[in-house]
């Protein structure tokens, strides 16, 4: 993995290019005038440690936390991103052992099913990438808006819909091919529902922070993250009592059945934004 990673940041590196608004207007600006005397980020922020560095730096830090507890929406979407996460990395923490203990699989073996949920991942991003401005532009709607119309915020989430979908589908049917020893690839597509439901919910929820937060979008994406570390780390310890205790079937299906328990929210954003009021975020 870190091989990989360290191969694709460098691919990132000449491929991606800037988005920062500041630094795109101050690039614009030099070339504009080259004689121009450019002052450096350091002289124009940072005019030495004194009190009121030191305050916007613990005002930088605890905002993510301040987010979190002030914009109810924040920490709904930020709750729901933390149950999917934390059921792929259960899923991926006992894949190994799962399919020795049922299928025989050896180490080698065992390993390569990860591709399967590398597969639903991979897929997931590339459908968000072809839907997330169509639908912000377009919304539920077939109709193509006016140039008056201002996209709504809400409309980011649409894509997440086949994803509400597909994991608790995805998660009970992993269990229950587990549970009755179906043909292997049975369970190794289940897999793939939850790749794809991850990576389809991921991208635009994070896309939605950032609309509605703007400029303090930095702050709210870092409230979020931390959450989904967390459950991340913890659930999978679980697992081994979860499924020595219900079996991989109900096992499965209980976890499909909290996921259905926290679906109404992100949905009620999408169709209904205005009975979400209750949910604004505090600036």
């Amino acid at each position: 993995m870190a091989i990989i990673t360290a191969c694709v940041s460098l691919l990132m590196v000449a491929v991606l290019k800037e988005s920062y608004v500041p630094v795109i207007q101050r690039k614009a600006l030099k070339r504009a005038n080259p004689n121009r005397e450019e002052i450096s980020l350091r002289q124009k922020y940072f005019t030495g440690w004194n009190l009121a560095t030191v305050r916007g730096l613990v005002l930088l830090a605890i905002r993510p936390f301040v987010i979190l507890n002030s914009s109810r929406i924040a920490l709904v979407m930020g709750l729901y991103l933390t149950i999917l996460f934390a059921y792929v990395s259960l899923l991926a923490a006992t894949i190994p052992t799962v399919f020795q203990d049922v299928y025989d699989f050896s180490e080698g073996h065992s390993g390569l099913v990860y591709i399967a949920l590398t597969i639903g991942t991979l897929s997931g991003a590339l459908m968000c990438s072809f839907t997330l401005d169509y639908f912000l532009v377009r919304g539920l709607s077939r109709k193509k808006p006016d140039d008056l119309s201002s996209p709504r915020p809400e409309n980011r989430l649409i894509p997440i819909l086949p994803a509400m979908v597909a994991f608790p589908v995805g998660l009970v049917l992993y269990g229950w091919s587990l549970q009755e020893r179906y043909h292997w690839i049975v369970p190794a597509l289940a897999t793939v529902l939850c790749g794809f439901s991850l990576s389809s919910s991921t991208t635009p929820i994070m896309n939605y922070l950032v609309d509605i937060f703007d400029d303090r979008s930095a702050s709210a994406i870092a409230a979020v993250l931390p959450l989904r570390y967390a459950a991340g780390a913890f659930l999978p310890v679980t697992a081994s009592y979860m499924y020595s205790t219900l079996g991989h079937g109900w096992g499965n299906s209980l976890l499909a059945f909290v996921l259905l328990l926290a679906v109404p929210v992100p949905l009620l954003v999408i169709v209904q934004p205005q009975r979400m009021k209750s949910l604004t975020l505090v600036r």
